[in-house]
């Protein structure tokens, strides 16, 4: 697995992805992971906060962002990594239509159904800088993909959102 990833990062028709992407990824995965786990099933910070909001609402909702999250990333992740585009250019097809990062607002997406499970208020700051971190190396891989594709990706930009559904395409 880890030939066939370094070749998406060198392929010509990638503009090319931040370099501690996938660390940082990686690492505030397990930081959340491990801080709502041991919350959820220790501290419980979220118990006053979930007796607003019953768990038979708040299963639901989590079901429903998981499904978008594994949408936008599946659907993202095949159009960029698992289609050699022969001519490089902005990809506007599909998911990308709606929003330019869609595989990050999908990861979001998952953060935002684990921690809506629980409510856990010790995750909170850690989903904050989840957010910042995705917005951050969003607008690194941005600039190049500005260097590569010119005023073809800056009027992208113009039209479709960064993370958020635009629903006007």
């Amino acid at each position: 697995m880890p030939e066939r990833h370094a070749r998406h990062h060198e392929r010509d028709d990638l503009a090319g992805e931040h370099r501690f992407g996938d660390t940082g990824q990686l690492i505030l995965l397990f930081l959340f992971l491990g801080i709502w786990t041991v919350d959820a099933l220790l501290i419980k910070s979220g118990s006053v906060v979930s007796r607003l909001i019953p768990l038979w609402i708040r299963i639901p909702v989590s079901i429903a962002f998981l499904a978008g999250a594994y949408v936008l990333t599946t659907r993202g992740m095949r159009l960029v990594f698992h289609e050699k585009h022969e001519v490089p250019a902005v990809i506007r097809s599909g998911v990308f239509r709606l929003m330019r990062h869609p595989i990050y607002s999908g990861c979001m997406l998952f953060y935002a159904a684990l921690w809506f499970l629980t409510l856990s208020l010790l995750t909170v700051p850690v989903l904050l800088l989840t957010g910042l971190f995705y917005w951050y190396i969003s607008r690194t891989e941005e600039t190049r993909l500005i260097c590569k594709f010119g005023e073809a990706y800056i009027d992208y930009q113009k039209q479709v959102p960064m993370f958020f559904l635009s629903l006007k395409h």
